[in-house]
């Protein structure tokens, strides 16, 4: 990948965050972080990760596991976050987080 690419990409994600960050779902991420599972061994995890289950449905639990395994997960392997945002599975999080907070 080139210089401007990876500008252009990270510009991309940062506005998506910035989304992604806005009270309800800055909530919502918050709390993901201090939820407590075994994210390693959840069995929907690489299927959101490869975007072959949809977050769009998901429920506001497994949203929330899905913020806390991505946390984590990019610790391990750093571009995890990157890699959502390029797949449009954060903009879906975000979304869905965003209904969740909203009662549907």
């Amino acid at each position: 990948m080139d210089a401007e690419g990876d500008a252009a990409r990270a510009i991309e994600c940062e506005t998506k965050l910035d989304t992604l960050l806005d009270s309800a779902v800055a909530r919502a991420f918050l709390r993901s972080a201090a939820q407590e599972f075994d994210w390693t061994t959840w069995k929907p995890w690489p299927e959101y990760l490869a975007g072959t289950r949809s977050i769009v449905t998901a429920s506001v639990e497994d949203a929330l596991r899905v913020c806390s395994a991505m946390l984590r997960q990019e610790r391990f392997v750093e571009g995890t976050i990157a890699g959502l945002v390029q797949s449009g599975t954060l903009t879906q999080l975000a979304d869905r987080l965003r209904q969740g907070a909203v009662g549907n």
